[in-house]
């Protein structure tokens, strides 16, 4: 494009602007979201133009390539400019830093005193719910099935299966954590 100013008869010179453009807008894409144990590293790997550019954060070995490796201490969503000669587009990826529990991680409670008093009101067995198939069976002295939750959710307040309150007394229990291991058993002492 050429460039010249007009003001009542007299006229610039003439200056030159050159405009370029891309044949393709670049097609920016960070790739799918990623989950990762604490401590473990992640290949990010973006696609769809000549050129990359990440935001600079820490933990990534290079900006300025397609797949740097990254060393998250905590969920992050990561930021890539994609270039093609002279357009850009943006794209995001999360990755998401996942606990990787194999196994609950504390004593799994032995005594529930379901009396309205706030303190062990209900059987509360922690990072259960980490477990999203997991299963629980609570049975009597006699072998007889008196309560079952899948998943289990903390909620089991000395009531049966039919919500009647059972009897104070010694339970037992299967604790199915639904990962293939083998169950959790013991006994569970109910005290009103």
């Amino acid at each position: 494009y050429y460039l010249t100013a007009n003001y009542k008869g007299c006229k610039s010179a003439i200056d030159t602007i050159k405009l370029k453009v891309d044949k393709q807008i670049p097609n920016a894409n960070a790739g799918e979201d990623i989950v990762v144990c604490p401590g473990d590293s992640v290949q990010l790997n973006a696609t769809g133009g000549l050129s990359y550019l990440w935001d600079n954060v820490p933990g990534l070995t290079a900006l300025e390539i397609a797949n740097p490796k990254a060393l998250p201490n905590t969920t992050y969503t990561y930021k890539v400019n994609v270039f093609n000669e002279y357009c850009f587009k943006y794209d995001e990826v999360l990755v998401t830093i996942d606990r990787c529990l194999k196994d609950i991680p504390e004593p799994i409670p032995q005594v529930i005193s379901p009396n309205g008093d706030g303190a062990n009101d209900f059987w509360e067995i922690k990072d259960v719910d980490y477990f999203t198939k997991n299963n629980v069976a609570i049975y009597n002295r006699w072998g007889n099935k008196v309560y079952q939750a899948s998943p289990y959710d903390n909620t089991w307040s000395g009531k049966s299966i039919k919500g009647n309150d059972l009897p104070d007394g010694t339970y037992y229990y299967v604790l199915d954590l639904g990962i293939g291991k083998q169950p959790y058993v013991g006994f569970i002492m109910l005290s009103r």
